[in-house]
């Protein structure tokens, strides 16, 4: 079962979901006290749904890790900050929120337009 590796990976993290997503996890944790799934399982039903998906996603290239440096890569090119980004992801180091942003055009784009 996941563990946190560090004290800032054991955290509450926001969610801005819709109301039936909201519904769904609000009534799992009604049931169980934890997420129950192995590492494996999630792999293999992350791999499901890439198969399942468009032909553009390489099922044998999506896996769990990716899809959260998406994650973290979609606020990065939104605008977040370094603080909320580092807070967010449980990183303990803003070097690794700096890497997102600063590979984030979004960020470049928008000073320009100030300019």
């Amino acid at each position: 079962m996941w563990s946190p590796k560090t004290e800032n990976a054991a955290r509450e993290i926001p969610l801005d979901a819709s109301t039936r997503a909201t519904i769904v996890l609000e009534r799992y944790f009604e049931r169980f006290d934890e997420f129950t799934a192995s590492r494996g399982v999630v792999n293999r039903r992350v791999t499901r749904a890439a198969e399942a998906a468009d032909d553009a996603i390489a099922a044998d290239e999506v896996y769990p890790h990716a899809l959260r440096a998406s994650c973290a890569s979609h606020f990065a090119a939104a605008g977040i900050d370094v603080v909320s980004l580092k807070s967010m992801m449980g990183w303990a180091s803003y070097a690794t929120a700096e890497n997102y942003l600063a590979e984030s055009g979004r960020r470049t784009q928008k000073a320009l337009n100030r300019l």
